[in-house]
C-alpha cells in the first residue's frame, strides 16, 4: 500500500481497569496506538436506541497489518468514536494492508 493513501491519523483505544477517586474498580479507555489510516466511511442511517433516534455511520479504516488489535477496542477519529466491528485481513497477495470495519453512533464509550 502506498503511504500517500494512509493520510488520516486515528487513535486506537483499549479498555483497562483502574481505581476511581473512592477506590472502586472502573473500566476506562486509554490510548493503545496512534496510526495512519485510509478512512472509508460508506453510509449513514438512523436507528432508534433506548427510545431515541441516533445516527449511525458505517465504513472501514484501512491500515498497515498489525497482530495486536481486537474487536473490543475502539477508534477515535474526527471527534467521533467508532466501534471496531470486525478485523479483515487481506489474502496473501495483499499482505501490506488490512481493514477495520467500524461503526459510530451506538458506541461502546
Amino acid at each position: 500500500m502506498r503511504a500517500g493513501k494512509l493520510n488520516q491519523r486515528i487513535t486506537i483505544q483499549s479498555r483497562s481497569a483502574a481505581n476511581d477517586s473512592v477506590g472502586q474498580r472502573v473500566l476506562v479507555w486509554s490510548e493503545f496506538a496512534r496510526i495512519w489510516s485510509d478512512v472509508r466511511l460508506q453510509n449513514g442511517k438512523g436507528v432508534v436506541t433506548a427510545g431515541r433516534e441516533a445516527g449511525v455511520i458505517a465504513g472501514s479504516m484501512r491500515i498497515r497489518p498489525r497482530s495486536d488489535l481486537s474487536s473490543d477496542m475502539r477508534i477515535l477519529w474526527g471527534g467521533q468514536i467508532f466501534d471496531i466491528k470486525a478485523i479483515v485481513p487481506f489474502p496473501d497477495g495483499m499482505r501490506d494492508c488490512m481493514d477495520l470495519v467500524v461503526e459510530s453512533g451506538a458506541n461502546n464509550g
